[in-house]
């Protein structure tokens, strides 16, 4: 069994999208991130899921991002 994960940039077109929409570089990465996130959150069972999605949210908040 192997595992290959890949981290890439942020697409910057989405960024660009959202900012344009008015909002700052920091609330927009972090809306493609949580966006991101919620199809794998979705996955996990609840309990699991509700905790992870609150510490995100909090991390977003400290940077000033959405939270």
């Amino acid at each position: 069994m192997t595992h290959e994960a890949t981290a890439g940039r942020i697409n910057e077109e989405a960024l660009f999208y959202l900012q344009s929409r008015g909002l700052s570089e920091e609330e927009s990465k972090s809306l493609v991130v949580l966006g991101f996130m919620h199809d794998l959150i979705k996955e996990l069972p609840f309990e699991i899921a509700n905790i992870l999605n609150t510490v995100i949210q909090l991390e977003f908040s400290k940077l000033g991002g959405v939270g």
